[in-house]
């Protein structure tokens, strides 16, 4: 393989590798994937097949009434392999958002409410999230939720006391339901609710291959200059 090919190798791994939160977004941020992993009933303890993919694409930040709100679209993909319900998403932001005038929409098995409060699991204090139902808790799910196997979209406007131009998203997390999981065979106390947390974020695929083209293009300039020489 030539020197050319290695080094394209090599730049593109280290730009696009999974990395972990914070992650700052600001207006017309470029679409990205967080990959969640699933755990209890602690971090330590990971359930395997049980994971969620959801996109967040579509950042707008407006001035209103002279602070920031933030709009969003996001989909969910629950990509387990075993049987679950993600009942619920998790953050952790910089600045920290207003619950109670903030909003999420999205199909009738969607997440409706903005709350903050605890997160099970040992995860602890969030300042924000989103679930399905009435509830002020962070740890319902009002029995719906995005199905192993399934997709849903939706869309979130938070809503902030102060001007800005980033947003920093500190974590993210998942809250699972209706899971039926053995650690081992014949269990007689499964685990029926479990949480994850970021295990990568990167951007989205179709940004990747425009990044890699332009990474490519620079390289080639580069050799074709050094071989002119």
């Amino acid at each position: 393989m030539s020197r050319f090919a290695l080094l394209a190798l090599a730049l593109g791994g280290s730009l696009f590798a999974g990395v972990l939160p914070p992650y700052n977004v600001s207006n017309g941020s470029p679409s990205f994937v967080v990959d969640y992993n699933g755990f209890h009933p602690d971090a330590s303890n990971v359930i395997p097949g049980l994971t969620a993919q959801v996109t967040y694409s579509n950042f707008v930040f407006t001035n209103v009434s002279g602070a920031t709100q933030v709009q969003f679209d996001f989909s969910v993909h629950n990509n387990s392999t075993i049987t679950s319900r993600v009942s619920g998403l998790g953050f952790n932001s910089n600045p920290n958002v207003n619950v109670s005038t903030s909003t999420v929409s999205g199909g009738p098995d969607f997440f409706n409410n903005v709350n903050s409060g605890n997160y099970p699991n040992a995860i602890g204090n969030v300042d924000f999230c989103f679930i399905n139902g009435s509830g002020n808790s962070c740890a319902g799910g009002g029995g719906t939720g995005i199905l192993d196997g399934q997709t849903e979209a939706g869309t979130a406007v938070l809503k902030f006391s102060s001007l800005f131009t980033t947003l920093t998203f500190d974590n993210f997390y998942v809250r699972y339901q209706s899971l039926n999981y053995c650690a081992t065979p014949g269990c007689t106390n499964p685990v029926t609710s479990a949480a994850g947390t970021a295990v990568s974020t990167v951007p989205e695929p179709r940004l990747i291959l425009f990044l890699s083209a332009g990474v490519i293009g620079v390289l080639a300039t580069r050799f074709r200059r050094r071989t002119a020489a």
